[in-house]
């Protein structure tokens, strides 16, 4: 998942204890603040989330970002589901089997699955989803995905129509799915968004606007009930839910946060029960003063920059996309600029993900210094720097706290140890969102990429990719990266996809900053939290209590 904008970590994990900063007037002012705009009491059983910037949308098969998938996952309910430690587990389907071949797999439904409505959830429902999900007019963002099932890339492509695909229902309660090669990932691939079933008479009544508040219907723990721009979202219990009975909260509001130091008076103020926002300037103040609260752990992240390969210099030059990749002294960024939060990237899978070791250069293991003298020797080769031409870079990243850091950070190292003039561009995240899939960016994007297989973050630098937001066109990384996915044995797999990503970095395909460290505030009175991977808590299971 392309993600703009950094959140939390994974297992379990406690910042060191401190003093609490929650002082009577502070919650005094608090309580008037929240009486004046309204904010819901805690005794309603109301779980309040600063969940970074606005709702771009809530249609699962269209939403990039993580914000929103927070959301949707709370709407809908895919045949499997992730847990927060990544672990997937029945959803929707109550049991699944496979053919002896592992290309045909069928879900059995529960009997109990309903919609919002009440009207029942059937294979259908699901079959249809993975249908829209594929189809090209639906601009879905991320059909990859999909692609181990029959026919998908063909109707993803336009080739075959979404008829085509490789899924049907045999019956109301049974799906099947069948593959045109094996997938031992298919649960997990499954459990994502992008798999979520789609209510078909909305859907038919609404069209686009099914998602909106007043017509989404979903199959999933909670209910959309307002959609405010700028401000918040609000999910109300759906009684309708098969496992209703389990949730312990009224409601679910997430407000949008961009302004970190803003999300910290509100946690701080008691406004805010968890915020997925604060200030990476106080994460050592944090660190000191809100003890448990704050909690920092990896995730299967990475934060690098994506060239413009639609434009030159980039299109044709790689020794100078690898010296912008060796001016960086990545110990600096993580130690200094991220507050050792985040930890320094030369590849662009994180290690561990999916039990994969990445790829890395050699110059990996050399000082900064040896690494400087050689990105000036290949700024050289390229044609700049003294004696060449001067090299001017526009380096565009989204709104936040960190990214803005960073990027100036990156922007100071390449001017001290290669002369490069750089133009920061900041723009919020939707607009560059939106300069990503039309490639309309000068240079550089700072972005980031969040997921559990090691797969994933590979595959978006294939030609035929939607999320190839750079414009990667090498039929030789095509090729390697298609032996690794045809591969069923797991220690052949990973050597493929090890030999893929090095060809990725000798190339400087894209250039890995950061492995992304999650920070998140939790309250003391959110019960049954568990940090996540991929920054997807699921919520459903939470409680709130004094």
């Amino acid at each position: 998942m392309s993600q703009l904008l950094p959140s939390a970590g994974r297992p379990p994990f406690h910042a060191r204890p401190g003093l609490s900063c929650r002082g009577v007037s502070l919650a005094a002012a608090a309580a008037l603040l929240a009486g004046a705009l309204s904010f819901p009491a805690a005794a309603e059983r109301v779980l309040r989330i600063g969940n970074g910037p606005p709702s771009e949308t809530l249609d699962p098969h269209r939403a990039i970002g993580i914000p929103d998938a927070r959301i949707i996952q709370e709407l809908f309910e895919g045949l499997v589901a992730l847990d927060a430690s990544g672990e997937v587990g029945p959803a929707a389907a109550e049991s699944w089997a496979t053919s002896a071949d592992g290309l045909t797999w069928t879900f059995t439904l529960r009997a109990d699955g309903k919609w919002s409505d009440g009207t029942p959830v059937v294979a259908e429902d699901f079959a249809h989803g993975l249908r829209r999900a594929l189809d090209p007019a639906t601009r879905a963002a991320d059909p990859r995905d999909l692609y181990a099932i029959l026919n998908a890339e063909e109707v993803a492509t336009g080739k075959k129509k979404p008829a085509e695909l490789g899924v049907r229902a045999v019956a109301d309660r049974t799906l099947e799915i069948r593959l045109n090669r094996p997938s031992p990932d298919l649960l997990i691939q499954l459990a994502d968004r992008s798999c979520y079933p789609v209510n078909r008479a909305s859907l038919a009544k609404h069209g686009d606007g099914f998602a909106r508040a007043g017509n989404l219907v979903g199959n999933g723990p909670f209910l959309l009930a307002e959609n405010v721009p700028q401000s918040h979202v609000k999910l109300t219990r759906n009684p309708q839910w098969r496992a209703a009975g389990s949730v312990r909260l009224d409601a679910l509001v997430f407000y949008q946060t961009e302004d970190a130091a803003t999300a910290l008076k509100r946690f701080r103020g008691g406004e805010l029960d968890i915020s997925y926002t604060s200030p990476i300037t106080q994460v050592q103040w944090m660190r000191e003063n809100l003890g448990p609260a704050l909690r920092i752990a990896p995730t299967q992240r990475t934060f690098y920059l994506t060239p413009n390969f639609s434009k030159e210099p980039w299109k044709s030059n790689a020794a100078l996309r690898q010296a912008l990749s060796m001016a960086l002294d990545r110990d600096i960024l993580a130690a200094k600029v991220s507050r050792g939060v985040d930890s320094p990237a030369y590849s662009m899978v994180p290690p561990g993900t999916g039990g994969y070791q990445p790829a890395r250069p050699g110059w990996a293991g050399w000082t900064q210094a040896q690494r400087d003298a050689q990105a000036k020797a290949l700024l050289a080769q390229a044609d700049f720097g003294p004696g060449g031409k001067s090299l001017e870079v526009e380096l565009l990243y989204a709104t936040d706290e960190i990214r803005k850091q960073v990027s100036v950070a990156v922007a100071a190292m390449w001017q001290k140890t290669l002369g490069v003039k750089v133009t920061l561009v900041n723009q919020e995240a939707r607009v560059v969102w939106d300069r990503l899939r039309d490639r309309s960016f000068g240079g550089l994007v700072y972005d980031s990429w969040v997921d559990n297989l090691p797969v994933r973050f590979l595959d978006i630098m294939l030609s035929s990719e939607a999320q190839n937001n750079g414009g990667y066109d090498n039929p030789a990384y095509d090729a390697a990266l298609g032996a690794a996915m045809a591969t069923a044995d797991r220690a052949q797999y990973h050597e493929k996809l090890r030999a893929a990503e090095r060809l990725l970095l000798d190339e400087a395909a894209v250039i890995p900053v950061l492995f992304g460290g999650g920070r998140v505030l939790v309250a003391d009175r959110v019960k049954g939290w568990q940090d996540s991977p991929t920054q997807m808590t699921p919520l459903r299971g939470l409680w709130v209590g004094e």
